[in-house]
């Protein structure tokens, strides 16, 4: 989705870097429904030390629940998958 939460929650320093790395995942993993509850507490853990990082995680929460609620409204165009599916096939065809 969007690149910002790594900046957001950047560490100063490199021995934090393993750490940092495992934030993120949890991060987005809870942004997209998918963290277990350790990851979660972990997030909300950290999130609720440092007030930075706590408004930037809500605006990164909702900006991702504007973009699903702008798509989720709309149906697909009926023959777009096959559409798709041809186009993939052709390339694949051309490439051999």
């Amino acid at each position: 989705m969007f690149n910002f939460i790594g900046k957001w929650f950047a560490y100063t320093k490199k021995s934090d870097h393993e750490d940092r790395k495992m934030f993120l995942e949890a991060v987005e993993l809870m942004l997209d429904g998918e963290a277990t509850p350790e990851q979660q507490k972990m997030v909300m853990d950290r999130i609720r030390r440092c007030q930075f990082s706590n408004s930037k995680y809500e605006l990164e929460k909702c900006i991702r629940e504007k973009l699903k609620s702008l798509n989720c409204c709309q149906d697909t165009p009926p023959h777009l998958s096959q559409a798709i599916l041809q186009k993939i096939s052709t390339q694949n065809s051309n490439q051999i």
